[in-house]
């Protein structure tokens, strides 16, 4: 069974700090939302608790926590953010999460760029 929603508001952030990328049906009281958040510079306590990487939360689909997501790429119609396989399967979902996105504009850029910026910061030494 496919996991699917259509986000109707979507929201890329980079304070310094963290790094956000959300997307969700609703913007007052949403039941479908994913969002991912990512210490920008995580402290040794973080790193020692393993508390860092992208952290998940996708309310009614059950799945949150770090080191849950395996991909996130943008596709014609929004974006897909694939789980590991053991978190979707302990939520009994699917392993991609299918984002229909009602705007490709992301505060202000393209969802192309929100990605990217969220896949660069990432891949960032400090993540390392």
């Amino acid at each position: 069974m496919k996991t699917r929603f259509l986000a109707t508001v979507a929201s890329f952030s980079d304070d310094g700090y963290a790094t956000l990328l959300a997307f969700a049906d609703d913007p007052l009281e949403p039941v479908n939302y994913v969002m991912l958040d990512l210490a920008n510079e995580p402290d040794e306590q973080e790193r020692r608790l393993g508390l860092y990487g992208v952290h998940v939360d996708t309310g009614a689909l059950n799945v949150e926590g770090y080191d849950l997501v395996h991909d996130i790429r943008k596709t014609d119609a929004g974006v897909v953010v694939t789980l590991t396989a053991d978190a979707a399967r302990k939520a009994g979902i699917d392993q991609d999460i299918e984002i229909e996105l009602e705007s490709k504009i992301i505060n202000g850029m393209s969802i192309d760029e929100a990605v990217r910026r969220f896949k660069d910061r990432l891949s960032s030494p400090e993540q390392a």
